[in-house]
């Protein structure tokens, strides 16, 4: 029989992290689950790493070739069989009672989309995301908090999902896939929540949110396209459709800003990611107006 929940784990090069990932998945005081990991061809110890683990709930695979973090996503997904999903970092943790909480709460919610907690942030950054919401939030004010934050506001190693909606769905071509994946399950159903730090979010020089602060200018541009694209498909209304160009705004004139503080620049390098981040789909007078400060930010302190 098919177990309720799937807890997917797609990696990666993530040898030194993985056990420990692995042992916070297999301690949760819910027992009911899969573990699913798909290794996207790693070059490291990840295969003994797998094979050093013997319980029957965790079923490993490997791709065949490097599918990148989107595609082993969705190969993760198409192996799992619960009912509910979650996608967990090779390099994050859950804390014993996640499961317990989350799935409790979604049964108790037939409505709902989807459950998340507060988490810790460890490894290079620590610290914690607690949000403000109440123990069920409407979507719709769910998706207008998150649009008018411009941020993601559920990390995805803390969140349980009903499978088959995340499948119908499917999964964006998108580095961001997670935050668009968020605001369309939050147009079909509640979200529920607690403060609770049940989920660990490792950062380190390897992971995903590395690689997008390493590309700030293309990242800003391809975010823009995955919100305008999520509001197109999701026939938003005009109330909607402001709070995105809100957001997009409000992405833009952020990196923007700090592209303006950042005097290791140099003013070459410096107007090329300009030039770049012109491409995000953010409106004209937002671009003039925080291009002008940026190079203005510049400017100044080389007269002083």
């Amino acid at each position: 029989m098919a177990p309720l929940v799937s807890i997917g784990i797609p990696t990666y090069n993530q040898a030194s992290y993985l056990p420990e990932t692995l042992a916070s998945v297999l301690a949760q005081t819910f027992t009911d689950f899969e573990v699913v990991v798909v290794d996207d061809t790693s070059t490291d110890d990840t295969p003994q790493v797998l094979s050093s683990f013997h319980d029957p709930r965790v079923r490993s695979f490997r791709n065949p070739a490097n599918k990148g973090w989107v595609g082993n996503f969705r190969r993760v997904l198409a192996e799992s069989r619960g009912k509910y999903f979650l996608l967990l970092g090779s390099d994050d943790l859950l804390a014993p009672g996640f499961l317990e909480w989350a799935v409790r709460s979604l049964e108790g919610e037939p409505t709902a989309a989807f459950a998340h907690s507060g988490v810790r942030f460890i490894g290079n950054r620590q610290g914690q995301s607690v949000m403000d919401f109440p123990p069920k939030l409407n979507g719709r004010e769910y998706i207008l908090q998150s649009l008018s934050s411009a941020q993601n506001l559920t990390n995805l190693s803390a969140s349980l999902a009903r499978r088959d909606w995340v499948v119908e769905l499917g999964i964006e071509d998108s580095i961001f896939c997670d935050w668009i994946l968020w605001l369309r399950l939050a147009m079909r159903g509640e979200v529920l929540y607690t403060p609770e730090l049940l989920g660990s979010c490792r950062f380190h020089s390897a992971n995903e949110t590395k690689k997008v602060s390493s590309q700030p200018s293309r990242h800003l541009w391809e975010l823009g396209r995955s919100v305008l694209t999520f509001a197109a498909r999701e026939n938003a209304d005009a109330a909607m459709y402001a709070r995105v160009y809100d957001c997009l705004d409000r992405l833009f004139s952020r990196y923007i800003g700090y592209l303006g503080r950042n005097h290791d620049l140099s003013w070459g390098q410096f107007f090329r990611e300009l030039k770049s981040a012109w491409r995000s789909p953010a409106r004209l007078v937002v671009k003039l107006r925080e291009s002008g400060r940026a190079i203005l930010h510049r400017f100044l302190p080389a007269r002083v």
